[in-house]
């Protein structure tokens, strides 16, 4: 390469010569059009600017006048809503809170970003404390003005107690400290049967109120009163000779508005266009020149390359001491390798389809659903299959082997779609209408893996869901599979275990697995209300078709959950809400609605007591977030998933996790990753780094291996050789 460049004939060739004849060519015609449209477009902005300027002004009006239509219509219409109606006339403190929870769907419901404008709904009522309701939660006044609005309370008390007595608008802008408006605050003060209560909408102005240097506009209504665009003296004109105004005035979707726009206009600007034009022209001529000459040198570089290290049988001419090379020979000899590269091109592509595939799966079986997929309304059984080692100790675990063997069929197949889950299990989703349909294609699919080679050394069960409806129900199916597969051990010679094979073997069976159990005491422990709504949930999963002896044991184990939780909570079991509980006639009564009503109102109770004495402490609130990181890591979560967990906003949640475990909240939930892993490691050193990734919730074998050092002092493999010459040495 070097001797090329010395001599100067490092790019001399057919095909430089022809690149850059090509290239020099496109300069040109790219130079000449640029100039001509540089003109064209000099020549038209100088005879349309009046009618440029009068559609800026035009679109500005049609956005801000849109804007306020829909905010005033949308006020109008949430003012008449009959949430708003009931929550503000309840009766009592239970039917207005419960009201409450049905407003705060609706407000979450409308708030949001309409095109370019953004704005949020909340609304304010008198009562009990003066509680506000919005689309990130209910709770005190202070709370909603703190958190939620620019405003202090103490702005946002007198704005509420100026507000006229009709249902007219009232509007308060607010300024950032450059001037430049911020927020929009509509206000409409409506009167109940038993309070006042402030509908208050807060329009995000940086879209519908951002003016150009040369731009500004304000909104006047009655009273004199001024929205600006941005506060600044456009009186301050140095020569009237070389600057001047255009002003228009347009009235607004509410007669009494009117908008005022004031577009600056420089005379000189027509000799200084025509200028930069032909300086630009100019200036694009030469650097098309310039940048052909550098991408033909680019381009050919990686072929010079080659050809300044020839090798035997390339084709070279000397022509009057010129060297001219046939590169297109060069390209002929390397098509053969150019093909082998295609291929393992195509097959990588179809590798990571695959990834990308059961990610997507994995998703769908963890509740991550698209909008799109929102709308399927297919049917699908989920199955989980269970694979333990029955090899002794010295023999190599195949169930590795196995999983690829399992994807290999599924990807045969397309009516099934395998998703897996570490070494030990992996996920089916069926797409079947029959229940007969679904358990003939798992039983085909298990009799295709148990045909691989050493198969034979791994033990196969697994779980079929009932039916499910939709990609967004398949979160369902998979809870039940794995709630069926929990049964396995007392089935062990059942290879495909459903809802009827377990109430066949075992009648006395009933659904109410782990994961429910702590879900409901978290919610009694927490003081949630929503106790109630989810006591239900588990009474009618298991009211229909279940047999008397089941339906005692549910009875036994709430009764269980219930005095745990008071044991927990420090509370007196004998006496709650001040009614004495009869424990006895409890755990000896017939198991019907009315016993499941007394359990569900004890666990009321429960959560009621809890709620007013305040039993969620600091300690306790730091308990509820580290059981959710220890419930959760293995999912993609982040703080704003804990925020909306304890109904909090993401801000405060991130404060109080640092205030109350002295650290920030990805680092604990690194921290516990990594320690899980290791715990996985040393159960099974030799795990693959891809699923012990995907385990502990990484969506990268990459970021997982970086955090782990980092954590951990050494990479995942060094550990997991430190494990097996520890295990070697015992």
């Amino acid at each position: 390469m070097k001797k090329y460049r010395i001599n100067g004939n490092f790019y001399r060739g057919k095909y430089y010569k022809r690149l850059f004849i090509v290239f020099i060519g496109a300069a040109v015609l790219f130079s000449a059009l640029c100039t001509f449209l540089l003109f064209i477009t000099a020549s038209q902005i100088l005879k349309n600017e009046q009618s440029a300027y009068e559609m800026i002004a035009q679109n500005r009006y049609n956005l801000i006048d849109t804007s306020l239509a829909v905010i005033v219509a949308g006020m109008d219409t949430f003012v008449k809503n009959p949430y708003l109606a009931e929550w503000a006339d309840a009766d009592n403190a239970n039917e207005y809170y419960r009201k409450a929870i049905y407003l705060y769907d609706y407000i979450k419901s409308i708030s949001g970003q309409l095109g370019a404008l953004a704005y949020e709904v909340a609304v304010i009522g008198e009562r009990y404390n003066t509680m506000s309701i919005s689309g990130l939660g209910s709770g005190p006044f202070h709370w909603y003005a703190e958190n939620e609005t620019s405003l202090s309370v103490s702005a946002i008390k007198e704005l509420c107690m100026n507000l006229p007595n009709t249902n007219a608008v009232a509007v308060f802008p607010v300024y950032d400290k450059g001037g430049k408006i911020r927020e929009i605050y509509f206000m409409r003060k409506q009167q109940w049967k038993t309070q006042k209560t402030f509908v208050i909408f807060k329009l995000f102005a940086e879209a519908m109120f951002s003016p150009a240097e040369n731009e500004n506009f304000y909104i006047q209504g009655p009273d004199n009163v001024y929205i600006s665009a941005r506060i600044k003296d456009w009186n301050n004109v140095s020569s009237e000779k070389d600057k001047r105004y255009l002003q228009y005035v347009y009235p607004l979707h509410n007669q009494l508005w009117s908008l005022h726009i004031e577009l600056y206009k420089n005379t000189n600007i027509y000799i200084l266009l025509l200028g930069m034009s032909v300086v630009f022209s100019i200036f694009i001529f030469v650097v098309c020149i310039v940048t052909a000459k550098h991408i033909t040198r680019s381009l050919y570089y990686p072929l010079g390359e080659i050809i300044s290290n020839l090798e035997p049988g390339f084709v070279v001419h000397n022509k009057k001491d010129k060297i001219f090379l046939d590169e297109f020979e060069i390209l002929r000899n390397n098509s053969r390798k150019m093909e082998l590269l295609s291929e393992e091109l195509r097959k990588t592509l179809e590798e990571n389809q695959v990834l990308a595939l059961q990610k997507y799966n994995r998703g769908l079986l963890e509740g991550v659903v698209s909008e799109a997929d929102k709308e399927n309304k297919d049917d699908f059984f989920v199955a989980l299959v269970y694979l333990t080692n029955e090899s002794d100790e010295q023999a190599y675990d195949r169930r590795p082997y196995l999983q690829l063997a399992a994807e290999t069929c599924a990807i045969a197949d397309r009516g099934i779609q395998y998703v897996q889950y570490g070494i030990k299990e992996f996920a089916l989703i069926l797409g079947c209408t029959f229940p007969e349909e679904a358990m003939e294609k798992l039983k085909n699919f298990l009799t295709k893996l148990q045909s691989f080679p050493h198969a034979d050394s791994v033990k196969i069960q697994a779980a079929l869901s009932n039916r499910v409806q939709g990609k967004a129900a398949l979160q369902k199916g998979l809870i039940h599979a794995r709630s069926v597969l929990e049964f396995r051990h007392t089935q062990p010679h059942v290879s495909i275990l459903t809802d009827s094979v377990i109430t066949e073997f075992a009648p006395g069976l009933y659904d109410y697995p782990l994961e429910t159990e702590r879900k409901l005491l978290d919610l009694l422990i927490g003081g949630n209300l929503q106790v109630k709504d989810y006591f239900d949930e588990i009474i009618q999963r298991n009211i229909d078709g279940a047999s008397f002896s089941a339906l005692q044991n549910l009875v036994y184990a709430l009764c269980g959950t219930l005095l745990r939780a008071l044991q927990e909570l420090k509370l007196p079991p004998g006496e709650l809400c001040g009614n004495t509980v009869d424990w006895a006639s409890l755990y000896t009564g017939s198991p019907d609605l009315v016993l499941f009503n007394k359990l569900k109102n004890i666990a009321v109770c429960i959560a009621e007591s809890v709620s007013k004495k305040n039993v969620s402490t600091d300690a306790h609130i730091l308990q509820l977030m580290r059981n959710y990181i220890c419930h959760n890591f293995h999912r993609d979560i982040s703080l704003q998933d804990l925020s909306d967990e304890l109904n909090i906003t993401p801000k405060y949640c991130s404060k109080l996790f640092s205030r109350l475990s002295n650290n920030t909240f990805k680092n604990y939930l690194n921290a516990f990753r990594i320690e899980r892993a290791q715990e996985m490691i040393r159960d099974d050193p030799r795990i693959k780094i891809i699923d012990l990734a995907g385990d502990v919730g990484f969506n990268s074998a990459t970021s997982f291996i970086r955090v782990f050092n980092r954590y951990a002092g050494l990479s995942p493999k060094a550990y997991a050789d430190t494990v097996l010459k520890n295990n070697a040495v015992r």
